[in-house]
């Protein structure tokens, strides 16, 4: 190899090391919380000094660190480890993040099936710790929330601490920044201002809205055999097949009423609403109530084609702090064509995740590295 070659060999590889995310260290960490349970973390460095930090909190489920979302692919292969990217991503514009196992996920790999695999009964400390999770999880959310920021502004006294909720994530980002105080701002993506109950039945009952309009051919209000049959749409055929258990009004057609009234009666027989769920959420503060009176930084992030959370949830709260609260720390981005983790999607319809998007991913990291400052 001539001295030439050798030094742009040289060359390349410091470049390489300078962009790599290599650079960035991700270090484990441990949370002891206050009845005991040990939650296992990860610290996301970045190779330079850091005097800011994000708290990273998963949305509902019962999620890593990384929150692996590969089983929610559409082959079930696609490899999405959401926090992990966004993690990344964070600390290539120099923050230091905290991401960590939600409560659920922790007691099931190191309490529950810990004692499967011994063969043994949990121990009492260990069925208390469940028992109150079970009780009280919003409960818990909220304050491991807030112990992981304790624990970050004691690792590093002088930054700025901060959180980056997803989804349910959103809620608890904003109930643990009410209560803490000194937190420097949080970074919403898929945020709803409604209770969960009332966005699961807006996912259960009212998404599926639009296929009764996909069988509607004329646009007459009405779902003839005529119109099932000439739908190629699974939904159609099964609908078909029940229509005289249907029909309540036996004119062997199904109104949009009859059609949601059948979804809905599905869902109340599989039990799909928390009540307690609703109970210990009602407990905290309204969320427009939490914005309103937010003194530090908001961010929203929000894809145009999520049907999970949808973005008129976004909207409504930008229309309120534009114009009847005032407020100048709010900031709100939205993605055309992206979905409840600003992932691509084939159409709002769309229900399988992908990757998020490394565009929005882009602009999420270099817009919070710009708004908090």
């Amino acid at each position: 190899m001539n001295r030439l070659n050798h030094c742009i060999l040289r060359a390349l590889a410091l470049l390489f090391a300078i962009s790599s995310p290599a650079l960035a260290k991700d270090e484990p960490i441990t949370y002891n919380a206050p009845d005991g349970l040990k939650i296992d973390g990860m610290l996301g460095r970045p190779s330079g000094k850091s005097e800011r930090v994000i708290v990273l909190l998963a949305g509902s489920g019962a999620y890593d660190m990384n929150l692996d979302l590969t089983v929610a692919s559409k082959d079930k292969k696609t490899k999405i480890l959401w926090l992990k990217d966004i993690s990344d991503a964070l600390v290539k514009q120099g923050f230091t993040t905290l991401r960590f196992n939600k409560r659920p996920y922790q007691i099931g790999t190191t309490i529950i099936s810990a004692a499967r695999k011994a063969k043994r009964k949990l121990t009492p400390a260990e069925r208390k710790i469940v028992d109150a999770f079970v009780a009280n999880p919003v409960k818990y959310y909220v304050e491991d929330a807030k112990g992981l920021a304790r624990l970050a502004r004691a690792t590093f006294p002088k930054a700025k601490i901060y959180f980056l909720g997803g989804s349910e994530g959103t809620n608890v980002a904003m109930w643990a920044a009410h209560e803490l105080k000194w937190i420097a701002g949080v970074a919403n993506i898929g945020f709803y201002s409604q209770p969960l109950m009332v966005l699961t039945y807006i996912q259960a009952v009212l998404r599926p809205a639009y296929l009764f309009q996909l069988m509607d051919r004329d646009g007459d209000g009405w779902v003839t055999k005529a119109e099932m049959e000439q739908t190629k749409h699974p939904i159609a055929a099964a609908l078909l097949a029940q229509l005289k258990v249907l029909d309540a009004d036996g004119d062997g057609k199904l109104s949009r009423n009859e059609y949601l009234g059948m979804i809905l009666a599905n869902k109340l027989v599989r039990k799909r609403w928390s009540t307690r769920y609703t109970v210990q959420e009602l407990r905290y503060p309204k969320m427009a109530t939490v914005l309103k009176a937010a003194t530090y930084k908001v961010a929203f992030f929000s894809g145009l084609w999520d049907n999970q959370t949808p973005a008129y949830h976004t909207m409504a709260i930008e229309l309120l702090a534009k114009n009847a609260w005032g407020k100048k720390n709010f900031k709100f981005w939205y993605f055309p064509k992206l979905g409840h983790c600003l992932d691509p999607r084939s159409s709002s319809h769309d229900l399988y995740y992908q990757p998020i998007d490394r565009n929005a991913l882009n602009t999420l990291a270099t817009g919070l590295n710009a708004f908090f400052d």
